[in-house]
C-alpha cells in the first residue's frame, strides 16, 4: 500500500481508476525492483517509505529543489530508464506522482514490474 501511495492519493488520477486500483488489492511486484525503487526514493527524499506517518517529515532533496518558492520551482521531473532501470524508474515515478504531478517516466525495454491494473493507472505519466 505504501509503494502505491503516490498513485492512489494523487489528485490527478480519475476516481474510477483509483477505485479499480483499490478494489483489486493485493498487487504484486518483483521484490528486487520494489526494494531498489524504495531505496532510491529514500535517497532522493530522505525519508524511509516505512517511516511512521504520524512523525513530522522534513522536505527531502527533490522537494527542497522543486517545492513552491524553491530554486527550481516550476520545473518538471522526467525519469528515464532502460531494462531493469526502466522498471525501477516506473516504480519510483509511482511513488513520486502525488508530490510532483507534472512528473513523467520514459522507459525503454523495461522489465515487467506491476500488474495490468497498476500499469493502466500509470499510463498517463509512464511511457513505455
Amino acid at each position: 500500500m505504501d509503494d502505491l501511495d503516490g498513485l492512489i492519493n494523487s489528485d490527478q488520477l480519475p476516481p474510477q481508476v483509483k477505485e479499480a486500483v483499490l478494489s483489486s488489492f493485493p498487487h504484486y511486484g518483483h521484490a528486487g525492483i520494489i526494494e531498489s525503487a524504495r531505496e532510491l526514493y529514500t535517497k532522493l527524499e530522505g525519508q524511509s517509505i516505512h517511516q511512521d506517518k504520524s512523525e513530522l517529515m522534513t522536505a527531502g532533496f527533490l522537494s527542497s529543489l522543486l517545492g513552491a518558492g524553491c530554486e527550481c520551482d516550476g520545473y518538471n521531473i522526467e525519469i528515464v530508464g532502460h531494462s531493469l532501470g526502466g522498471a525501477v524508474a516506473a516504480l519510483l515515478g509511482i511513488r513520486l506522482y502525488k508530490q510532483f504531478p507534472k512528473l513523467h517516466v520514459f522507459t525503454y525495454g523495461a522489465a515487467p514490474c506491476v500488474d495490468f491494473v497498476i500499469a493502466d493507472a500509470c499510463s498517463q505519466f509512464v511511457t513505455r
